[in-house]
């Protein structure tokens, strides 16, 4: 797919690699996120879908290539694995790289705030008051009270 031209002069040169088993690092353009970019026959593409092709195979574009090493700018195809958006995401839960809590972009509670609530309900505080106290919805209230949400705030010993 990518000619050996390009590669030789456009693509290799911008990867840093240091040690065959480390992260080989991207050095060009980036994508916002922070992902390697680069551009071939006025088509733009990930840097480590690059690598994962060039020393696998062809992939399309519903299959994601992931980091087993979790450096977006890494093109080490030793570091690259395929698979779906689900296994993505439970390879971050694996890890404990997902948002929790107030630094999930759309928390509207701090940990106080849950803590509160928990304490609330520990004496018989109604769930309605809980939400209109906090302005959030019943089930919410319920799924914290349970430890469904907000699991990462654990009860004191």
């Amino acid at each position: 797919m990518f000619d050996i031209y390009w590669l030789n002069k456009y693509f290799w040169p911008k990867v840093n690699v240091v040690d065959k088993d480390k992260c080989w690092i991207w050095e060009g353009h980036t994508y916002k996120d922070g992902y390697g970019q680069c551009s071939y026959k006025n088509k733009k593409f990930r840097t480590h879908r690059v690598s994962y092709m060039l020393h696998n195979k062809f992939i399309n574009k519903e299959i994601l290539v992931c980091h087993h090493c979790d450096n977006p700018k890494c093109v080490n195809p030793s570091h690259l694995f395929v698979g779906t958006h689900r296994d993505n995401v439970n390879d971050k839960v694996a890890k404990n790289r997902q948002l929790k809590g107030m630094n999930a972009p759309m928390a509207k509670l701090t940990d106080f705030d849950v803590f509160c609530i928990r304490d609330a309900r520990s004496k018989n505080v109604s769930r309605v008051s809980l939400v209109t106290a906090f302005n959030i919805t019943y089930m919410s209230i319920s799924n914290i009270e349970r430890y469904k949400s907000w699991t990462h705030l654990q009860p004191p010993c």
